[in-house]
């Protein structure tokens, strides 16, 4: 891009925000990036540092997931210091998003804005890199009862209506052959595992519960169906989805939407972490990464062993490891789910 473009968007930018400040009494922050303590650390600092100017403010928000303590403390932070928390969401926005999401006041969602469930992630077994979803040691438990009572009872029908064997009779025979059929597939069941898998869901579910006293946003259930209700973590829930899971969605206005869009452009990689004052006093502070801090991805490779839980982060197709970083500072930190960039 040549410069008298490039000054005509950062005009163009400025002229926008300054519209949307004045009109919704707002500061505007732009967080892209793992949702980590490293950029929860950012955030507390610039609001320290810098002070909120008004009583609100709308945060433009693009992750694919990240540590769900993160997220919490980020939530907790902005709101302590503003009156209203607005989030826009014009990109993914997923899992530990979504769990951040859950402490504003309103979700403004643009037709390519998507959150995601809340689906923990745990490392599995003697792997370094590779997690499994929470919800698959859940679905199989609940696919095992569901088939094992099936086949009961179809046995005690068949042998109580067919052999003409009293009810009692019928009953000890099918439960000797339902046990038979599937008493080698619970003994794979680890309970120890089964505890950690139901732990590490409820630190997303009471995260959630707490953050919605806030803004008090999501309806009634909405926590319940993000961290269980969806059959795969990188689920796409849209703006339509979110506006049964929440009472204020609504779409961008088309400047808040040109907005955002010029503050996208500046965004590389969702890899690398951004935390920057969209009405910064430096016009260029966007596009020549003033105020955007370092990103991550050492503290990631430091630390990637040490984490046992992430509230949800898959592999692509390709089988590369998970996306978000993970800050290291507790060896059991939650991690939602981050989903794959798309090619």
């Amino acid at each position: 891009m040549d410069a008298s473009k490039s000054n005509e968007r950062r005009k163009r930018r400025r002229l926008l925000a300054d519209e949307l400040m004045v009109a919704h009494d707002a500061d505007l922050m732009l967080y892209s990036g793992p949702i980590t303590m490293h950029g929860f650390n950012h955030v507390e600092e610039d609001l320290r540092a810098r002070k909120p100017k008004r009583k609100n403010v709308f945060l433009f928000l693009m992750t694919f997931g990240g540590d769900a303590h993160a997220a919490f403390r980020i939530a907790r932070c902005v709101g302590a210091n503003y009156n209203r928390l607005t989030i826009v969401i014009t990109d993914a926005c997923k899992s530990a998003g979504t769990l951040l999401c859950l402490g504003a006041h309103e979700l403004v969602m643009s037709d390519g804005g998507e959150l995601g469930p809340l689906d923990v992630q745990l490392r599995k077994q003697d792997e370094i890199n590779d997690f499994g979803s929470s919800l698959d040691t859940m679905q199989t438990l609940q696919l095992l009862e569901e088939r094992s009572l099936a086949t009961f009872r179809r046995y005690l029908l068949d042998i109580h209506l067919g052999g003409q064997l009293s009810t009692r009779m019928a009953g000890e025979l099918a439960s000797s052959l339902a046990v038979g059929l599937y008493a080698e597939l619970y003994k794979q069941l680890d309970p120890v595992r089964l505890g950690e898998v139901y732990r590490t869901m409820l630190i997303a579910s009471d995260y959630g519960e707490r953050l919605v006293k806030k803004g008090r946003n999501a309806k009634e259930q909405a926590i319940g169906r993000l961290v269980g209700g969806y059959p795969s973590h990188d689920f796409v829930i849209d703006r339509d989805e979110a506006r049964e899971l929440f009472h204020r969605v609504r779409e961008p206005t088309e400047k808040e939407l040109e907005l955002a869009e010029l503050v996208s452009d500046s965004v590389d990689d969702l890899d690398d972490l951004n935390v920057v004052w969209i009405d910064s006093d430096d016009p260029e502070e966007l596009e020549e990464g003033a105020n955007v801090p370092a990103t991550v991805g050492s503290r990631a490779e430091e630390s990637g062993a040490e984490g046992k839980e992430r509230v949800g982060s898959s592999p692509d197709p390709e089988g590369s490891v998970p996306r978000e970083a993970h800050s290291g500072d507790d060896a059991h930190a939650a991690q939602l789910p981050a989903t794959p960039q798309p090619n």
